[in-house]
This record gives C-alpha cells, sequence and structure tokens, in this order.
C-alpha cells in the first residue's frame, strides 16, 4: 500500500447523497482505532491514530476553478475509493467517471462500496460491476441500510479495509473499548452524584447507563451471530467461530433478568454453537445447547403466538431437534422435529406469502422430507416430489440474489438430493445430469473464491459422488483417479478448517470407498488382500457422530470381504456378526445413503464362496 498519497480515499456519490457522504466523511475521520491495532495497520495509512484525510469533494474542491483537472488530481492522489451505492448512483455517469478513473490509475484492488439503498443489482454503478464489455467485479461491500448497527458495522469494515486491519479484531476491540467508556462514564456519574449526595438521581443514572451498555453490546452481539459468524463459516474455521461464540457467550453469563430481545438473541446463540458441535461431532453437546434453545423459544412464542420472528425462532429449534434426532437414529423424533417445523415455516409463509425468506424455509422443510422419504423407506417417488418442490423455491429465492453465496450452494445442494433419489431409482443417466448441474454451480462459486470452504466442502461430495457414479458404470480407473483425488482435497481443506469433524469424515470416506471400487473391479487388478487392508486401515468409530458410527459399519463389511479374499472364513464371519447395521431401521445410511444389509449380504457371499 503506498503511503505518500495525500488521502486515505475518496469518496464518490450521487448528489442525491450528499448528506450521507458528509456523515460517512465525519465518521471515517473520526473514528480512532484501538491502539494496539494502530500499530498493526499499513504505514502511512493513520495520523495519531486516525485515518489520513478523505476526499470530499463539497468541502476540498470549493476553491478549485478547473474542477475536472482537481478532481482528476484528487483521485491520483487517494489510496482508495469508496463508492456511495443507491439508485441515483447507479444512473450517475458522473459516479461512473470517478470509478474509471479511479481503476485506470490504481486499479480494482482498493475500490469499495457502501451501500445504503436498494441491493446489488438497482444500486451500483456498471462501473464498479466492471463496465461494458468488462470482467465482473464484486467488491468489498459494506451495508449501511438496516439503521445504526449497520451504520457501525459498515463503518468498521470500512475503516479496517483502509487501515489494513482485520475486521474482527477491530469489532471485538472496538466492542472492549466502548464497554470500558460506558463503565467508566457510569463511575463518573456515580461518583460526581455522591459529591453531591444526590443518591436517587445517582441510582437513575446508573440504570440508564447500565440499559445503554446493554443496548450497545446486544448490539454488538448481533453483528458477531450474523455478518462476522456468516464470514467465519465460509472459512470453515471452526476454531475462529468458538471464540465468537464465546465472546457474546460471556455477556450473557453476568446477566439475570434478560430483555425479551436478549432471550432471542440467546437462544440463537445457543442455536449456533450447536450447529458447531454438530460439525465437530459433539452430538450429546449439540443436543443439549439445542434443548436449551427450545426452551428459551417456546417461552417466548407463548408470550407472542403470532410475531413472526418467534414463530421462526421455534422452527428452527424444531428442526435442530429433528436434525440431532436424525444423527442418533431416532427416526420417530425426527420426524416429528421435521414436521412441526414444516408448519411452522408455513404458517410463515400464509403471514407473508411474498417473504422470500419464509418461502426459503417452506423449501428446507420439503428437504428434510424428502430426506425422511428416502433414507427411511427408500421411498424414491415420494422423495422426489418433496426435492423438486424444494429445488424449484431454491432456485427462485437465488435468482432473486444472484450473488448470494449462501443461496447458490443451497440450489447445488438440491441437486444433489436429486441425484441421490435417481441412484436409488437406478436412473444413471439421471444421477449424472443432477451430479453435473451441481457442479457448475460449485465450479462458478469456487472460481469466484477458491478459499470458500462451504464450497469446497460441497465439491468434496460432488466429487465423491461422481465416482460412485463412475464405478456403477463400470469405469473402475477413473473411479479410483477421482477417489484419490477427492481424499487429497479433502486432507487440504481438512488443514485449513481444523476441528472440522465433515471434513475429517468426507476424507475417510473416499478411502472406504476406493475399497469397494477395487474389490467390485476386475480380479486381475485388484491389489492384494494386505494392499486392500492398508488402504482400508482400523474400523473404530474415531469421533462421536453416527456418520462415524456409519463409517465403522461400512469399513467393517469391507474388512469382512478382504477377510473372505484371504481365505479367513471365520474372521470374516466374527468381523460381521459385530455389525449395528443401520440401528433405526432405514432403508439407507444416513450420510451417504448405502444399504447397508445389502453391504452386508454381498460379504456374506464372499464369506460362504471362501468356504467353498
Amino acid at each position: 500500500m503506498p503511503n505518500s498519497l495525500r488521502y486515505s480515499a475518496f469518496i464518490s456519490y450521487s448528489s442525491v447523497d450528499t448528506a450521507f457522504a458528509a456523515r460517512l466523511h465525519r465518521d471515517l475521520e473520526a473514528y480512532r482505532l484501538p491502539r494496539r491495532l494502530a500499530q498493526l495497520a499499513h504505514p502511512g495509512q493513520l495520523r495519531r491514530g486516525r485515518l489520513k484525510p478523505l476526499f470530499h469533494d463539497t468541502w476540498d474542491l470549493n476553491a478549485a476553478h478547473d474542477l475536472p483537472a482537481a478532481l482528476r488530481e484528487a483521485i491520483a492522489q487517494s489510496e482508495s475509493l469508496i463508492v456511495v451505492c443507491s439508485p441515483a448512483a447507479a444512473t450517475s455517469d458522473w459516479v461512473g467517471r470517478e470509478i474509471e478513473l479511479f481503476r485506470a490509475l490504481h486499479g480494482d484492488g482498493r475500490i469499495r462500496a457502501a451501500l445504503i439503498e436498494g441491493d446489488m443489482a438497482t444500486s451500483f454503478p456498471p462501473a464498479l460491476l466492471g463496465g461494458q464489455g468488462g470482467p465482473v467485479m464484486e467488491p468489498l461491500a459494506a451495508d449501511f441500510r438496516r439503521g445504526a448497527s449497520a451504520r457501525k458495522l459498515g463503518t468498521l469494515k470500512l475503516v479496517a479495509a483502509l487501515a489494513g486491519v482485520e475486521l474482527d479484531e477491530l469489532i471485538q476491540r472496538d466492542a472492549q473499548r466502548r464497554t470500558r467508556r460506558v463503565v467508566a462514564l457510569a463511575g463518573a456519574s456515580v461518583a460526581a452524584m455522591a459529591v453531591v449526595s444526590v443518591l436517587a438521581v445517582a441510582a437513575v443514572t446508573a440504570r440508564e447507563a447500565a440499559r445503554l451498555q446493554q443496548a450497545r453490546t446486544e448490539g454488538l452481539n448481533e453483528v458477531m451471530l450474523t455478518d462476522v459468524r456468516s464470514r467465519l463459516k465460509r472459512t470453515g474455521r471452526l476454531d475462529l467461530l468458538s471464540t465468537v461464540n464465546e465472546a457474546v457467550l460471556n455477556y450473557y453469563r453476568d446477566q439475570n433478568d434478560l430483555s425479551d430481545s436478549a432471550q432471542e438473541q440467546r437462544a440463537r446463540l445457543l442455536q449456533a454453537m450447536g450447529e458447531d458441535d454438530e460439525k465437530r461431532g459433539n452430538l450429546e453437546t449439540a443436543a443439549a445447547r439445542f434443548a436449551e434453545a427450545r426452551r428459551i423459544t417456546v417461552a417466548l412464542l407463548a408470550a407472542s403466538p403470532q410475531d413472526p420472528k418467534r414463530i421462526f425462532g421455534q422452527a428452527q429449534s424444531e428442526y435442530y431437534l429433528g436434525f440431532i434426532a436424525w444423527q442418533r437414529g431416532d427416526g420417530v423424533a425426527a420426524r416429528r422435529g421435521f414436521e412441526a417445523y414444516a408448519a411452522l415455516a408455513q404458517q410463515l409463509v400464509r403471514k407473508d406469502p411474498s417473504n422470500i425468506d419464509w418461502l426459503m424455509e417452506t423449501a428446507y422443510a420439503e428437504s428434510n422430507l424428502g430426506m425422511l422419504a428416502l433414507r427411511q423407506a427408500g421411498d424414491a417417488p415420494t422423495a422426489e416430489r418433496h426435492f423438486t418442490t424444494a429445488l424449484s423455491t431454491l432456485q427462485a429465492a437465488a435468482n432473486s440474489k444472484p450473488r448470494d453465496v449462501d443461496r447458490q450452494l443451497e440450489v447445488a445442494d438440491g441437486y444433489a438430493w436429486l441425484a441421490d433419489t435417481e441412484r436409488v431409482r437406478g436412473d444413471l443417466a439421471g444421477v449424472a445430469a443432477n451430479r453435473t448441474a451441481q457442479r457448475r454451480i460449485i465450479d462458478a462459486l469456487l472460481a469466484a473464491d477458491p478459499l470458500n470452504v462451504a464450497a469446497r466442502t460441497a465439491m468434496l461430495s460432488n466429487e465423491l459422488a461422481m465416482a460412485r457414479l463412475d464405478a456403477a458404470r463400470g469405469q473402475y480407473g477413473a473411479a479410483i483417479a477421482r477417489l484419490d483425488r477427492g481424499r487429497a482435497d479433502a486432507v487440504a481443506v481438512m488443514k485449513s478448517a481444523p476441528g472440522n469433524a465433515e471434513v475429517a469424515s468426507q476424507a475417510r470416506a473416499f478411502e472406504l470407498f476406493k475399497v469397494r471400487t477395487l474389490l467390485a473391479g476386475p480380479a486381475e487388478r485388484r491389489p492384494s488382500p494386505r494392499a486392500l487392508a492398508k488402504v482400508l486401515g482400523p474400523c473404530e468409530p474415531r469421533a462421536g457422530g453416527t456418520s462415524d458410527h456409519e463409517i465403522a459399519d461400512f469399513c467393517t463389511v469391507l474388512h469382512a470381504r478382504i477377510l473372505a479374499l484371504q481365505g479367513d472364513r471365520r474372521g470374516a464371519s466374527r468381523a460381521l456378526a459385530m455389525l449395528a447395521i443401520s440401528p433405526k431401521g432405514d432403508a439407507y445410511s444416513a450420510r451417504w445413503g448405502l444399504n447397508l444389509a445389502d453391504e452386508a449380504r454381498l460379504a456374506g457371499q464372499s464369506t460362504a464362496q471362501a468356504s467353498r
């Protein structure tokens, strides 16, 4: 980052947005970075802990006789460009020219967007997205559309970008500083009141200070549970998510009488923590957190049964408990939770049929019910109806926000479920078509962000499914190549997402399906039983999740087949006797849709042949 330029940033805006631009200019120049972060900022970016001056034409061009020349000089002397995005800015020729001039002088890397109205489609100037015929960009956007809390977060985003510091650390240290200030102000107020012996007034002041501190802290907690958490989920860093969770949880540990809004926030925190626990494979801890969250959401909904926000909170509780029941092998409880979730989602849509978020809840509910139909009963027609309905809604939602990564991933997941349904039907062409559609979406997401762990994890699932398809078609060499490549990719993702049991299970699955594929392939090309056993490895569950027991059963079946190849009939029989095969009585296993009973019968046949 150059440090000899005069301005930290040039603010480009439409005249319609003059008031916002002036306020943004004032907020950015007035913000003083916490001391430790000021030491980490890019050299030359700060003056006594604050950003260098920003260029704002209302103030800085008043004396200019040659406006275009002065403008070019200001842009040339600005290290970054902040574009105030609104429908007026999107149609402003002048804003577009300022963007193009900055790009010509400095490139794309230091262009920031401040979205104040509309959305990317209606408010981003064409030049900001690359212009006519140019490459499409998606610049870092600070969202100022949702009131005071959004204004604070948006300001912090821009400060972090301009100063070259981490946003997450800036939020945390800013919160610490603000809390210290509130406490100091409260203490000073109490001391002053004590001097004049106005104890009653002091008590009121202390209560007001505490109220203000609570409101501010809850506002920051909201930022951490939404924006910060969303960003960290894409990195797959469960350790950093735990840090965010603990930071919010610490606030509630010291609170005895929480407001309704704080209770709602605490329930969402517990749900978020339970979600992370599930990804680590800690189902017992996750279940406890979800149960506690449900106790809160039930009480809140009882107090205000028509409040959409509380209906939504209760819906999430029902879903999470149903999902954990499914993971534990309790199909009855899983259906009860998923059906309750579906009913609440429909209730939300009846209240506001045009709300795309509520419609998406119904899509998730349809996917859950399709999963139950497919995995519990092997009922492909019913499952397909649910999945098709869900995919239609998810596609509509994704089309309304084409740059929303999460919505694109949900569409990709919808195609994956349809592919699983076609596999149960035996329609390999249908499997290929749906998996190809899924892969196109994931490829596009990874091209835009190669480090998105959610997209990389989805790609692992796709690669495993395509390898299974190759094997089903008799293309064993292609299947083995995919499985080796997929395992290497899974190991790479594990390094960037430590503690993620889901990715670890995927890495293990590539090993198991490789053994299965080698056993199914031509005998003359099959490695020795000793080599197969080495690839297979030990079969004990490695964690507490159901997927690990699914892996253990699958591994044991494969182990029995290898023993049969070696002529060890007794060893193979003993291995098969240890199976827990699908304790919930489902037709297909929870994670990979395996018919473990069929796998065991195949192993039994191998054992019988070995005995002859």
